[in-house]
């Protein structure tokens, strides 16, 4: 909450929250424990206490009238089977290539829906398009 309101009082007024995805707890335990040498896999991070967070995240979004973005539901919706989300992770804890792709669509539809004015179509272009750039970068060395 504490956050929600420093962005509020920065001026800011669309604020949009992205919820947890779900965790693989045990493979990101194997994870460290091979990365890290250790002599055991310790887990520090559960599915159930990522849900919670969720459900707390969520309460507090509709509480303080922010748009949330409920990843831990959307990605064990996408997932055809109990566990596929599961393959959708490097190591149980950080995005592969399906949940960045996930996240990067559930971003760009809650934009264009709640906001949008901010769609990324509609946003004017700050530097030249790569073509643009690659013209002035070979003008430039001759």
């Amino acid at each position: 909450m504490k956050i929600i309101e420093h962005v509020r009082k920065s001026g800011i007024s669309r604020i949009l929250v992205i919820g947890p995805p779900p965790v693989d707890g045990k493979r990101f335990a194997e994870f460290q424990k091979e990365r890290d040498n250790l002599d055991e896999a310790v887990v520090t991070r559960s599915f159930e206490q990522t849900e919670e967070y969720n459900e707390a995240a969520k309460s507090l979004s509709l509480e303080q009238e922010c748009c949330y973005i409920d990843l831990f539901s959307t990605f064990l919706s996408e997932a055809k089977t109990k566990d596929e989300w599961k393959a959708w992770f490097c190591d149980g804890l950080h995005f592969g290539k399906k949940a960045n792709e996930l996240v990067s669509l559930q971003v760009v539809n809650t934009i264009k829906k709640h906001f949008p004015e901010l769609s990324p179509l509609k946003l004017p272009l700050w530097l030249p398009g790569w073509r643009e750039a690659l013209h002035q970068t070979r003008t430039a060395v001759q």
